[in-house]
C-alpha cells in the first residue's frame, strides 16, 4: 500500500445527477404526449409547477456549461413540447437556465414523457422510453456497486493490520469486481451506447488486480478507464466522460504527487480521444473542474488549452477565462492575497505581519468537530517547528465571540487568531475560496502558495520536507 490510503480517494462519482436519471421508477400519471413521427422526436414535459413557469429551456452539455438548443413557452397551464430532429441516442438537459437541469436520453423514440417539478427537476421521471428506463436502471445498479466497494475500502483501510480480516475484504472485494464487469459485459452486448457510459465507471480494486503493479497509485493512474474505447465515436454523446475525469483528476489532486506528475497522467488520458472532438471536450471540463476545485496549479495550464482548443467566444470559455483570472491569484506559487481582520481584543492583524516566517492560514470554528479533532496535531507540530520559523494565524468561522473564544482556550491554540464573526460570510474565507473547513492554506516565507488543505499526516509530511526532522 502506498501512503495516504489511496483507497480512501478512489471513490468514483457516480451519483452525480448531472448526467444520471433518479427516482424514475416512481409511478407518474399516463398522461399521453404529443407524437413524434418518422423524422421527428417530441418530447412533451409535463410539470406540476408549470404555472409559474413562462419558458423552459432544451440544453446540451459542453463540457464547462449548458448551451440552450430551445427555449419554448407552455401549451396550457403546464405543458411544454420539445422538437427535434431524430438521431442516435443523446443526452440533453431540461430546466430552467440557473436551475438544476434534468438529464435525458433523446433521439430514436419518438414520444417520450417527462413529469417533473421545476424547482427539483433531478426528480423528474421519463416514461414511454425503454431506453431512459434501461438507462436509469444500469445506473443505480451501477452506484449500489460502487457504494458496496467504497464500504469495503473504508473497512480494508481500517483493517490492514489485521491479515485474517484484509484477507476477507479482498474476497468480498472480488465479488463485486466481477459483479461489475458482469454488468458491463451484459450492457455491452444488449444496448452498446449504455455499455460505453458503464465503461466510465467500471474501475477494479487493485487488491484483486495488480496486474504487475508493484503500487496502488500506479494501478490507479494506468488502469481508471482500463474499460474505456476511447476509439469509439458514440464517445461524443456521452456527457458522463466530464464526471470520469473529474473523478481521476480530483484523485491525482489528493494523493499528493508532483504538479508535474499530475500534467502527464492527464495529458496522457486526454491524449485518447480525438482533438476537437466532444468526447475530448467532456473530458478537459472534468479535469478542469477537478482542478479548479483544488485551487491545483496545474488549473489554468489546462484552462488556457482548453481555450485555444474550443475558441474563446462561448458563454462558457468567457466564464472559464474570467475564473483563471481570479484563481490564478489562489493557485501553488501565487502570493497570497494580503489580508487585514481582528483578534479577539479588537486589535487589526494584518497576514503582511509574518513575512519572513512559515504560515499556516487555518481556516477553523468552535462548532466545527472536523476542526476541533484536527486542532491537537496542529499544536503538536506548531510546537515542534515553531523555534525554527513556522507560525500559525488560525481565521475563524465562527459568527459569536464567545463559543470562539472558548473554544480557543480549551483546545489550548498558542497562535494568533482572528475573525470578523460572520460565520460563512467571512471575508477572508471568501478572499480564499474556502468553501468547507478544516481549510489550510501553507505559505513560504514571502507569502507564496505552498499547499492548500494538508492536515495530519500531510501537513506533517509537507512541514519535514521545509524543517527537516
Amino acid at each position: 500500500m502506498i501512503k495516504n490510503n489511496l483507497t480512501l480517494f478512489i471513490l468514483s462519482i457516480v451519483a452525480v445527477c448531472l448526467f444520471t436519471q433518479c427516482d424514475a421508477s416512481k409511478k407518474t400519471s399516463s398522461t399521453s404526449g404529443k407524437m413524434g413521427d418518422k423524422k421527428n422526436v417530441v418530447l412533451t414535459t409535463i410539470l406540476t409547477d408549470g404555472k409559474n413557469v413562462d419558458l423552459l429551456g432544451l440544453y446540451t452539455f459542453d463540457g464547462i456549461g449548458f448551451e440552450e438548443v430551445q427555449k419554448i413557452p407552455a401549451l396550457g397551464k403546464d405543458t411544454f413540447h420539445f422538437t427535434i430532429p431524430k438521431s442516435e441516442p443523446t443526452f440533453y438537459y431540461v430546466g430552467l437556465k440557473n436551475k438544476q437541469k434534468k438529464p435525458i436520453l433523446l433521439g430514436q423514440e419518438s414520444n417520450p414523457i417527462l413529469h417533473a417539478n421545476v424547482n427539483n427537476m433531478y426528480k423528474g421521471t421519463v416514461t414511454n422510453s425503454p431506453i431512459n428506463k434501461d438507462y436509469n436502471t444500469m445506473m443505480a445498479e451501477v452506484r449500489n456497486l460502487q457504494n458496496e466497494m467504497n464500504t469495503l475500502y473504508r473497512d480494508y483501510s481500517k483493517n490492514q493490520a489485521n491479515k485474517e480480516k484484509a484477507t476477507e475484504i479482498v474476497g468480498k472485494m472480488k465479488k463485486v469486481d466481477d459483479q461489475k464487469m458482469k454488468l458491463l459485459n451484459g450492457y455491452r452486448k444488449s444496448n452498446p451506447f449504455l455499455g460505453n457510459v458503464a465503461s466510465l465507471f467500471t474501475f477494479l480494486s487493485f487488491h484483486n488486480h495488480p496486474l504487475g503493479y508493484d503500487n496502488e497509485l500506479n494501478h490507479f493512474t494506468d488502469k481508471y478507464f482500463n474499460e474505456v474505447n476511447f476509439a469509439d465515436k458514440s464517445f461524443n454523446r456521452i456527457p458522463a466522460i466530464f464526471e470520469g475525469f473529474k473523478t481521476y483528476a480530483s484523485t491525482l489532486t489528493k494523493v499528493r504527487i508532483a504538479d508535474k506528475k499530475v500534467i502527464e497522467h492527464l495529458e496522457d488520458k486526454l491524449a485518447k480521444w480525438e482533438k476537437g472532438s466532444n468526447a475530448h471536450r467532456y473530458a478537459m471540463g472534468g479535469s478542469i473542474v477537478a482542478l479548479q476545485s483544488a485551487k491545483h496549479a496545474a488549473f489554468p495550464y489546462f484552462v488556457e488549452k482548453y481555450l485555444a482548443e474550443f475558441g474563446t467566444d462561448s458563454e462558457s470559455s468567457k466564464m472559464l477565462q474570467s475564473q483563471m483570472t481570479s484563481e490564478m491569484k489562489l493557485v501553488k506559487g501565487a502570493l497570497a492575497p494580503d489580508f487585514v481582520q481582528n483578534d479577539p481584543d479588537g486589535k487589526p492583524i494584518n497576514l503582511s505581519d509574518f513575512k519572513g516566517k512559515y504560515v499556516l492560514v487555518d481556516f477553523w470554528a468552535s462548532w466545527c468537530g472536523p476542526c476541533r479533532r484536527e486542532n491537537p496535531h496542529v499544536v503538536k507540530l506548531y510546537n515542534k517547528y515553531h523555534d525554527k520559523g513556522f507560525e500559525v494565524l488560525g481565521v475563524s468561522l465562527d459568527k459569536r465571540k464567545e463559543p470562539w473564544l472558548k473554544a480557543i482556550e480549551k483546545d489550548k491554540l498558542p497562535w494568533s487568531h482572528v475573525s470578523d464573526l460572520k460565520g460563512w460570510g467571512n471575508e477572508v474565507a471568501a478572499m480564499y475560496g474556502v468553501k468547507s473547513i478544516p481549510h489550510t492554506v501553507l505559505l513560504d516565507k514571502e507569502g507564496r502558495i505552498i499547499a492548500r488543505n494538508l492536515r495530519s499526516n500531510t501537513l506533517d509530511i509537507e512541514l519535514k520536507k521545509i524543517f527537516g526532522k
